[in-house]
């Protein structure tokens, strides 16, 4: 009998370009040729399609519009109001003369989406539940009695201290935790969880021969990520291209991504236009094709502070672009070794730009580091990676 596989996502997904909305599409796809029955499911006010293309045998599922009349109307807008009155008296915790209030629209969004997950469970008779964060776990163990895996696609030490008590049941109740890098692994079982294991995300494999270019210079650098304001640090990069761009006056840099935050993209615009950059830095939005960007760039720059595993800049890699990254994103060896497969950067623009300049002045290194990081991508082959989740499911 095909095992019956549901996702379940509790975030953006349709029409959503994010990391791990583009891994569960992907694996939605790969389980569905392997031969088992993979349903996608989310609660979007949005109608549409995820971003990412997805096999048609693919079932997907908006409970916004399915298993019950469409959601919103009146009592959302009622709940979004009193959440908005208790963060303003309260700021973003919710707590008020020392009292720590919940939050009005989280729990009745929450609500709705587990009474139409029980319906769409029922019917669908899913094997197991991938759930794509704690919340999503916290869902799906509320609306039916499956076994579920919980997923954590980012840095789990920085949200384990912050976790509810339903969070932590979540991952207590799961059958497994996987995490995307080894020491993750290690910072989750230091809180008590023991079902934890350890897969990373797949990554886009490329032959020897169809890689990035190193005969020819095209002095452009690019970096990929939502513009959101936080962990992703564009700011951070601009500050180091304006460094090293007085050096090397003929370079400019390609920022990608969507503008999650339409308020930090025009800190962004305006950090440019006084550095009097602009011909210089390009911001270039979403793109569908993301290696025909990678194609015509020299060197691929990472400024984020923290990642689970970083899709874009793994993606890079494997396509032989020479990466410059932070080293407090990639504190140890698990994915890439300074000056063997990437540089990396201490604390501040300083540092990021002097490694730009590194890689700017010299073309060898450029394309030492490429070869090198297009090969040490490799053990993030498809084939390999959902090898390992089939296991996993397998044992559920």
């Amino acid at each position: 009998m095909r095992k019956k596989i549901m996702f379940v996502d509790e975030r953006n997904v349709v029409n959503y370009v994010g990391g791990a909305e583009k891994i569960i599409c992907d694996a939605a796809s790969s389980f569905v040729h392997r031969g088992f029955d993979v349903s996608i499911v989310c609660m979007n006010l949005h109608m549409g399609m995820p971003f990412y293309p997805l096999d048609e045998k693919v079932a997907f599922v908006n409970l916004a519009y399915d298993y019950g009349k469409p959601f919103g109307g009146i009592v959302w807008l009622w709940k979004k109001l009193q959440k908005e009155i208790l963060r303003g008296l309260g700021g973003r915790e919710l707590i008020i003369g020392g009292k720590k209030y919940r939050n009005p629209r989280q729990d009745y969004f929450f609500g709705e989406f587990i009474t139409r997950l029980s319906r769409c469970v029922a019917e669908l008779k899913p094997d197991v539940i991938i759930a794509v964060s704690e919340d999503s776990a916290h869902i799906a163990q509320c609306a039916a009695n499956v076994p579920v895996i919980a997923m954590c696609h980012c840095d789990p030490s920085l949200i384990m201290d912050k976790f509810t008590e339903e969070q932590k049941s979540a991952w207590q109740n799961a059958r497994f935790i996987q995490v995307l890098q080894p020491h993750f692994a290690e910072e989750i079982k230091k809180f008590g969880y023991k079902n934890v294991v350890t897969i990373p995300n797949f990554v886009e494999q490329f032959d020897d021969g169809n890689t990035a270019g190193y005969d020819v210079c095209r002095k452009k650098i690019l970096t990929a990520g939502r513009l959101e304001g936080i962990a992703k640090r564009q700011h951070l990069l601009l500050k180091a291209f304006f460094i090293a761009g007085e050096k090397f006056p003929d370079w400019t840099l390609d920022v990608y991504g969507a503008a999650d935050n339409t308020g930090y993209k025009k800190k962004l615009e305006q950090m440019v236009k006084e550095a009097d950059f602009a011909e210089r830095v390009h911001f270039m939005g979403v793109t569908e094709n993301f290696f025909a960007a990678l194609s015509e760039a020299d060197i691929f720059a990472f400024p984020s502070k923290n990642e689970g595993f970083g899709l874009a800049v793994a993606e890079a890699m494997s396509f032989g672009l020479p990466v410059v990254a932070c080293r407090e994103c990639y504190p140890n060896d698990d994915f890439i070794i300074d000056g063997q497969t990437g540089l990396l950067a201490g604390e501040g623009e300083e540092s990021f730009a002097q490694k730009l300049m590194l890689l700017m002045e010299n073309a060898s290194l450029r394309e030492n580091l490429g070869r090198a990081a297009h090969k040490a991508m490799k053990r993030y082959a498809a084939a390999t990676v959902w090898d390992k989740w089939e296991e996993l499911i397998n044992n559920v």
